[in-house]
């Protein structure tokens, strides 16, 4: 469960599988483990590997499981036991801290799923919107109305955000850690991290 993966994976139990991790250790995982597919989902059962991302995502493996194994219907009844409203399946992805992209506009999903993709060498505003298909000032007005920050400040956090997973759970020094995110030096990856967090990367 949660960050259980990284032991299953440092034991080699994990090569040739498909797992999961929580989604604030995610970043790390991939970095540290790049051989072994791990998705954002809220778990994963692969043959006899089972890896959840914590949580309730737990209640959610074991339901299906029961699912699986003994009907519906039970599975219902111990959920509703645990007063546990609706079951997830293995297709639902974690959401994390941030909005889920699937429940943003289709243009202000595909502009995060740009910046997500794009940490080590972060695009200008007007790339990002060019590559999206519409106008720099109509993706200003969507992150406003709908994410409550200019686009810039967020592609920033979210480059932060990941390298605050990274520090957290990997370990890569500094200096990779801002290159990795798309920083030119640790003076500037510092200011801004400081600014965010209120702490400095090595505190």
């Amino acid at each position: 469960m949660s960050t259980g993966t990284f032991l299953l994976a440092k034991c080699w139990l994990l090569n040739g599988y498909r797992c999961t991790i929580h989604w604030e250790s995610h970043a790390a995982f991939v970095e540290s483990y790049p051989e072994i597919e791990c998705t954002r989902k809220i778990f994963e059962i692969d043959r006899n590997r089972l890896t959840c991302s914590g949580g309730t995502a737990a209640m959610d493996m074991m339901l299906n499981l029961i699912g699986e194994r003994h009907g519906d219907g039970r599975a219902t009844a111990v959920a509703n036991q645990f007063h546990h409203e609706r079951i997830r399946s293995a297709a639902d992805d974690q959401r994390g801290h941030r909005p889920h992209r699937s429940l943003l506009p289709p243009v202000l999903s595909a502009a995060i799923a740009v910046m997500q993709s794009t940490f080590e060498e972060p695009l200008a505003l007007s790339a990002v919107s060019q590559q999206v298909g519409v106008g720099t000032r109509q993706l200003e007005r969507l992150f406003g109305r709908h994410v409550g920050k200019t686009p810039q400040r967020y592609y920033l956090e979210l480059r932060l955000d990941q390298a605050r997973e990274m520090l957290i759970y990997s370990d890569r020094s500094i200096i990779d850690i801002a290159v990795s995110v798309g920083f030119s030096s640790t003076s500037h990856f510092a200011g801004w991290f400081r600014r965010t967090f209120g702490v400095l990367p090595g505190g």
